[in-house]
C-alpha cells in the first residue's frame, strides 16, 4: 500500500551540464501530471510523463526541473559583437542627452539578455536524454519510497480502524435478539394508541407481525458488513494500487450501517450505529491519502 504523499529529488550531469528533478506528490482522486520544464527540455514532456506514469497511478504530481552548467564547464561565453553593439548605443544616448560618454558600466551590460551565452542545451543529444531521464528516475524512485514509507503508517491506521468497527459491529449484534421484541412491542403501541383491538392469538395477526418482524431484520446488512471486513483486509494486504477500491468499500459500508440503523430503532442500537458512523467517516477520510 503507497500513501499519495511524498517527494523526491535526482540529479545527473553531463560533461557540461547538470540536471535537477523535484517531484512532489499530494492527494487526488485520479492521476494528475504538472510538468514545470524548461523551455529547452520542452519537446520532452511527453516521454517525461509517460516516465512518471511508469511509476504513480493516483494523485497529483508536481514535477520541476531545472539545469546549469557543471563544475567541470569553461562557464558562459561573451557575445562580444551584441556587447559592443550596445556600447555604442549606451554612448551615443549619453552624447544626446548632454552627459559623460565614459560612464558607461560594462557590469551592467552583462547583466542583460543574450550578452552572456550559457552553454547550449541539445535535447537531441543522447547525453542530454540519458541526464535528464537518469535524474527524472530518480525523483521518481525515491518519491515512491516516501510514499510506501507513508503508505506502511497508514495501513497500521486503517487496519486499527477497521478492528474498532468491527468491535461496534459485535456489540451491535450482541443486541439483535432483544429486537423482535422491540418490533412487536412498538406495533403493540400504535395498535392501541389507534384503540383498534386485536386478537394476538389470530392467525392473521400472527402473519402481520412474521412480515413486520421479517422486513425489520437486520441479519443481511450484518452478514454485508462482516464481509466487507474481510474485504477491507484483503486489500490492506495487496501490493497493489486499491484506494479507489478502498474508498467504494467504504461508500457500501455506510450504506449498510445506515440500512441497519433504519431497521433497528432499538434505544439500545442507536447509539452504536451512530459510533459506527462517526468511526467509518475517519476511515475514509484517511482511505482518501491511499493510492
Amino acid at each position: 500500500m503507497n500513501s499519495m504523499t511524498g517527494f523526491g529529488r535526482g540529479a545527473c550531469a553531463t560533461a557540461e551540464l547538470e540536471f535537477t528533478v523535484e517531484i512532489s506528490t499530494v492527494n487526488r482522486k485520479q492521476l494528475e501530471l504538472r510538468l514545470n520544464l524548461p523551455t529547452e527540455l520542452m519537446v520532452l514532456e511527453v516521454p517525461a510523463r509517460q516516465r512518471v506514469g511508469e511509476f504513480f497511478s493516483r494523485g497529483s504530481v508536481q514535477l520541476r526541473a531545472a539545469w546549469h552548467k557543471s563544475g567541470t564547464s569553461s562557464g558562459p561565453e561573451v557575445d562580444t559583437a551584441l556587447l559592443q553593439r550596445l556600447v555604442q548605443t549606451c554612448v551615443e544616448s549619453r552624447r544626446q542627452a548632454g552627459l559623460p560618454t565614459d560612464a558607461v558600466q560594462l557590469e551592467n551590460l552583462l547583466s542583460l539578455p543574450g550578452v552572456l551565452k550559457s552553454p547550449a542545451v541539445d535535447p537531441d543529444s543522447a547525453a542530454v536524454r540519458d541526464a535528464f531521464f537518469t535524474a527524472l528516475t530518480q525523483a521518481c524512485e525515491n518519491c515512491l519510497a516516501m510514499r510506501r514509507a507513508e503508505g506502511k503508517a497508514l495501513q497500521r491506521e486503517l487496519s486499527g480502524r477497521g478492528e474498532v468497527l468491527r468491535g461496534i459491529l459485535a456489540e451491535i449484534k450482541g443486541h439483535l435478539p432483544e429486537l423482535e421484541n422491540t418490533v412487536r412491542t412498538r406495533l403493540e403501541e400504535k395498535l392501541a394508541a389507534a384503540q383498534l383491538p386485536v386478537d394476538q392469538r389470530d392467525p392473521a395477526f400472527l402473519r402481520e407481525m412474521l412480515f413486520y418482524t421479517d422486513h425489520a431484520d437486520v441479519t443481511e446488512e450484518t452478514v454485508r458488513l462482516e464481509s466487507h471486513f474481510r474485504q477491507l483486509d484483503g486489500y490492506l494486504n495487496s501490493a497493489e494500487p486499491c484506494g479507489r477500491n478502498l474508498d467504494f468499500l467504504a461508500q457500501e459500508m455506510f450504506r449498510e450501517i445506515n440500512t441497519l440503523g433504519n431497521k433497528a430503532g432499538n434505544s439500545s442500537v442507536s447509539p452504536l450505529v451512530v459510533r459506527f458512523k462517526s468511526e467509518l467517516e475517519k476511515l475514509r477520510e484517511q482511505i482518501q491519502n491511499v493510492e
